[in-house]
């Protein structure tokens, strides 16, 4: 998957300058380990593949500074007019209590 966008708080979180940095990029390119990577793209492919939302998914991943941070994430799948798949739209909400440092 590439991104097309992100806020920029989740940028600066994953080590990127603003939300702009993060367009064209992809899992790879960011700083998470090959366990997290496989995670993303198991559940990104999911829902690319069977056009099924993936709602309030627990997810450690680490932050740019190294940082674990769990987050809440939901990725559901974006359909244009005639209803083909174009693409997925994540959701990733940090859950405070739950982070470890």
């Amino acid at each position: 998957m590439v991104y097309l966008g992100c806020n920029d708080r989740f940028a600066q979180r994953f080590g990127l300058p603003s939300a702009e940095a993060i367009v064209g990029k992809t899992d790879a390119q960011l700083a998470w380990s090959e366990e997290e990577r496989a995670l993303l793209e198991r559940r990104e492919r999911s829902v690319v593949e069977t056009g099924e939302a993936l709602l309030d998914q627990r997810e450690v991943l680490k932050d740019a500074s190294g940082r674990q941070v769990c987050w809440l994430a939901s990725r559901v799948p974006l359909r244009d007019p005639a209803g083909n798949l174009i693409g997925m739209l994540g959701v990733f909400v940090a859950i405070p209590e739950e982070s470890a440092g």
